[in-house]
């Protein structure tokens, strides 16, 4: 996505000021997003007894997945509903996973994951 915005800053029409302007923007933005990410791991668990939970600080925390939940062979673009009501998402790329655990995060998904709020 920063490439895009890059690709769109420079081929714009605006004046080579704000150009540089938004292109450090830009770059600083990746990189303080790069650096608070880098040693962000989530795990994602369901239970038939407390249903979906994903780790914050150390514990699970329920959650509820939306409808908006994206689910591709490629990723699955998990967008989640926390307790406190805020929402969060999650990319889980295929790669991320194994083969078999990624098929089965779907049909796990696909079976008792979304639900209509």
């Amino acid at each position: 996505m920063h490439v895009l915005a890059l690709a769109a800053c420079v081929l714009n029409s605006l004046p080579v000021l704000i150009k540089c302007v938004l292109f450090i923007v830009i770059c600083s933005h990746f990189y303080f997003q790069r650096q608070q990410l880098k040693g962000q791991q989530v795990t994602i668990k369901y239970t038939e007894t407390a249903g979906w939970e994903i780790t914050e600080s150390g514990e699970f925390v329920a959650v509820q997945i939306l409808p908006s939940t994206v689910i591709s062979i490629f990723a699955i673009f998990l967008h989640l509903k926390k307790a406190d009501k805020s929402k969060q998402t999650v990319l889980i790329v295929s790669d991320s996973l194994a083969e078999d655990d990624y098929r089965h995060l779907i049909v796990t998904l696909k079976t008792n994951g979304i639900t209509r709020v």
